[in-house]
């Protein structure tokens, strides 16, 4: 076995020219290599294919955090949703309140509707202060929920794509 090697190198170092990188065949010139290369083994090298990878969609770290994400918009959109029914509620009462108060600078009411309207004022003006601090209390509550969510989702997403650019560049 020594022996073919050694025959082996010195043949290898007798070779002159352009050597072809697959084969070892000397050639002429740099055409002859050119042609030589391209009509041997060109279609061996394109048929060599890299090793394919699943799609980003495909991989559960990507799958959970677009779940977690379209959780995330479907909260925002129900309390938007939420908020938008309060302004309506909290409109017409103002609408209320602006006719009555228009019709007491106009004196256009009498004083026992003025009495009752302003007893019924009172109530209504106490129990919407009421809701709306339990409402305000309770948005404040979700909007910190919210942020701290968007918060996690946002290190998670930090995290997958520390994950994704070590996967496919390393």
């Amino acid at each position: 076995v020594l022996t073919s090697l050694v025959v082996w190198m010195s043949d290898v170092t007798e070779v002159q020219g352009f050597l072809c990188p697959e084969c070892m065949l000397s050639l002429g010139s740099s055409e002859e290599l050119m042609v030589h290369f391209n009509s041997k083994h060109a279609s061996e090298t394109d048929q060599k294919k890299p090793v394919e990878r699943p799609p980003v969609t495909e991989l559960p770290e990507v799958t959970e955090l677009i779940k977690d994400y379209d959780q995330l918009v479907l909260g925002c959109f129900t309390q938007n949703k939420q908020l938008d029914e309060e302004v309506k509620r909290t409109s017409a009462k103002v609408t209320l309140l602006e006719s009555v108060l228009r019709s007491l600078l106009e004196d256009t009411i009498s004083t026992t509707t003025v009495a009752n309207l302003e007893e019924d004022l009172r109530s209504k003006v106490t129990d919407f202060l009421e809701r709306r601090t339990c409402a305000q209390t309770a948005q404040e509550a979700a909007f910190d929920q919210a942020v701290s969510d968007k918060n996690q989702a946002l290190e998670r997403a930090h995290s997958l794509e520390g994950k994704l650019v070590r996967l496919y560049f390393h």
